[in-house]
């Protein structure tokens, strides 16, 4: 990169191309070191090269140039902290294009948010699904709740068909869906109109990106069967740092070429990617794979509950099989019964939980997702306790 200083003979220096050189322009000299986010296990720091990070803009340009590539470009409203991957991905790809960015990690209250948020014209933001869930509660019940925004993205953790329809009904017409990792940058995206035709999807991948489903095998799996997904491009990052062995552990690695982001999913005949939660994620009972996401969706279903976790975990003494442990914070009073009876018009037997148990909040980690291994010790806990009163069955507890 070549730095102009603003000074005598300024345009005279870029007029021939002179300046500062402060970098060489070695495009695979190691550039950015990112962490992932540690919401299924041990942070990692991802190391990216300056050639995979100017891919990363190329691919993100193709997949919203209404925010990147348009002639005039949104002001990019920057609601959570830095140290979260998707923000600053978002944040250093709008710079890049020139564009304004404002930073309002200060407003946490959802009221006070989406006031500031409102304050501006043709604006873009992202937000996190727990936060998308806030703002659809405090929703106006005529118009929308953003009626200036340009593109309100949402990502980073699962959110459900019928969330993304009351999101664009409610919050903004331009509503999109974005799919990434912080060894990938942006992967895939949902638009508005495909939120109403395939909203159980994250969109299809970009086009200069390649995503495979295979099984544990590594063979690529059948359009509509889930999998382990797989990724490979020019902005794939290079490996994690201060690690000779890079293969997937617990699921996420770099192994011939590509990245294992931990993710499940599936791709259906017309391209479109359908996620279904972390493999570390994943509960085998009796022979049975359990998806959490599959359960966390019909929780959230109910009006009174604001936000659910699902996890696995093993019954005092050991145990061939773990036991499915729900955690519910509740938006109103809910009788534990009228819960499960929801529940089991939609959970098969062989996958609904032995228990629920009631939270003011869910634990999240700095970066705002659901800290699930605290979640699987608290339901360790909760399951040690039930065992010493001779507590049993699946009800809304503490």
């Amino acid at each position: 990169a070549t730095v102009h200083i603003i000074g005598p003979g300024w345009r005279e220096s870029l007029a021939i191309g002179r300046g500062d050189k402060r970098s060489d322009g070695n495009p695979d000299e190691d550039f950015y070191l990112s962490f992932t986010s540690g919401s299924t296990g041990a942070s990692k720091a991802i190391v990216t090269t300056r050639r995979q990070w100017q891919a990363r803009y190329c691919t993100a340009r193709k997949l919203f140039p209404f925010l990147l590539a348009s002639e005039r470009l949104p002001q990019l409203l920057v609601v959570g902290g830095l140290a979260f991957s998707a923000f600053f991905f978002f944040l250093a790809n709008h710079l890049f294009a020139g564009g304004r960015v404002v930073l309002m990690t200060g407003a946490h209250d959802p009221d006070r948010l989406a006031d500031a948020i409102n304050r501006w014209d043709d604006a873009a933001t992202l937000i996190t699904p727990p936060l998308a869930r806030e703002f659809l509660a405090r929703a106006p019940e005529g118009g929308v709740m953003f009626p200036k925004m340009r593109a309100l993205f949402i990502g980073a953790a699962p959110f459900f068909a019928e969330e993304k329809r009351a999101a664009r009904a409610r919050l903004t017409g331009h509503c999109y869906e974005v799919y990434g990792s912080a060894a990938s940058g942006f992967l895939a995206c949902l638009s508005p109109r495909d939120i109403d035709a395939h909203p159980d999807t994250v969109g299809r991948p970009a086009e200069d990106v390649e995503i495979d489903i295979v099984d544990k095998e590594g063979s690529r799996v059948a359009p509509g069967r889930t999998g382990h997904i797989r990724v490979r491009g020019p902005g794939i990052s290079a490996g994690f740092f201060g690690q000779s062995a890079n293969a997937p552990v617990g699921g996420e690695g770099f192994d011939g070429g590509w990245y294992y982001p931990g993710d499940l999913g599936a791709i259906d005949a017309d391209g479109y990617l359908r996620l279904k939660g972390r493999l570390a994620d994943l509960i085998l009972r009796r022979g049975v794979e359990i998806y959490p996401p599959d359960l966390e969706e019909v929780f959230l279903a109910h009006p009174s509950i604001g936000e659910a976790a699902v996890v696995g975990a093993r019954p005092p003494g050991g145990g061939a099989d773990p036991e499915i442990v729900a955690f519910v914070v509740p938006r109103a009073a809910i009788e534990p019964q009228e819960l499960v009876l929801h529940c089991r018009r939609w959970i098969a037997p062989e996958r609904f939980p032995d228990r629920s148990v009631a939270l003011p909040q869910l634990p999240k980690t700095g970066n705002g997702k659901v800290d699930r291994p605290r979640l699987a010790a608290m339901a360790e806990q909760v399951l040690r306790n039930a065992a010493r009163s001779g507590g049993s069955g699946a009800a809304i507890g503490s």
